[in-house]
């Protein structure tokens, strides 16, 4: 019985590896740019089952090389436990990828500009800066359309985190707020 299924998880490995490994030989040539539509939750809205808290963003990006690129996003997000309700964030960064033909994983990280939209009768914006990273990997489903998953780490106080990972007192409590997890669908032309 336990040779069975150590054969099972032998043949699981195996067929990982040849996916992987094939994945260069149907490569496609990079795109140059693409459009993409992140469906996203906060961690913290994830863990509670609130499908309701959802983060829908909208990108723009551009490649200057097949492995280096810019990109320009806008995300809108409804707080409703917090003083500011409405949260609109509008970020660039530098995009660093991988196109491995069918499988493309990808690293951005770039300064975020966050509006805040206080649920009153003055709309005034107030605005602050701060910085996010995006780590994540698309699959083309063809030439020109592409589905993925991401994780986006917003840093409210860069220094605030800097010093808590280099003390060690980081909780999983920061991540959780601070981390939004979505599904991408983008074309890429």
């Amino acid at each position: 019985m336990k040779e069975v299924f150590m054969l099972k998880k032998f043949t699981v490995v195996l067929v990982i590896v040849v996916l992987f490994c094939a994945t260069p030989l149907v490569a496609k040539e990079a795109s140059v740019f693409d459009i993409g539509i992140i469906n996203a939750y906060r961690i913290t809205d994830i863990a509670a089952l609130d499908y309701q808290a959802y983060v829908p963003s909208l990108r723009l990006q551009a490649y200057v090389a097949p492995w280096f690129g810019i990109a320009v996003g806008g995300t809108y997000d409804y707080l409703a436990y917090t003083d500011s309700v409405h949260r609109v964030y509008v970020s660039t960064d530098a995009v660093v990828r991988a196109p491995l033909g069918m499988f493309e994983p990808y690293l951005a990280i770039g300064p975020v500009f966050l509006l805040k939209f206080p649920n009153t009768v003055d709309p005034t914006p107030v605005a602050a800066y701060t910085y996010h990273a995006r780590l994540g990997f698309d699959v083309y489903l063809n030439d020109w359309l592409a589905i993925g998953l991401e994780g986006d780490l917003l840093l409210p106080d860069v220094k605030n985190f800097v010093s808590s990972i280099a003390g060690a007192t980081i909780d999983g409590t920061y991540f959780m707020d601070n981390v939004v997890a979505g599904i991408a669908i983008k074309e890429k032309f």
